[in-house]
């Protein structure tokens, strides 16, 4: 970041969803160029690790075409800050969501960063 320059980091908090059970967020029917499929979404938290889960089901007879599990880390408000200021940054601000409230660890879905060098 160049000086004066801005930075926005924007992750998903792990940190609200529960330990150690898959959050399922979407579920999408879709056309693949082998037919119909089901696409299923899904989150999950070990401690200060996440990982997003990955399910395609070929439609009508509900085979399991692939699975995949994508490993996140869980950076935290407090890494994030210690980051940006070590790299520079002046002025550093934490928020939930993109209008503008307040980043509550346990309760926000998001964690948005904006850091100033």
């Amino acid at each position: 970041v160049r000086p004066r320059g801005l930075l926005l980091v924007h992750v998903l908090n792990i940190f609200r969803l529960p330990d150690a059970a898959t959050v399922w967020q979407k579920c999408q029917r879709s056309r693949l160029t082998g037919g119909e499929v089901l696409i299923i979404k899904g989150v999950r938290r070990c401690g200060d690790r996440g990982a997003v889960e990955l399910l395609v089901i070929a439609l009508p007879k509900a085979e399991l075409l692939h699975t995949e599990s994508a490993a996140l880390l869980g950076l935290s408000a407090e890494w994030l800050r210690s980051a940006a200021q070590q790299a520079g940054a002046s002025a550093v601000e934490f928020y939930g969501g993109y209008d503008r409230q307040p980043y509550r660890p346990q309760q926000s879905v998001d964690l948005l960063m904006v850091a100033m060098k």
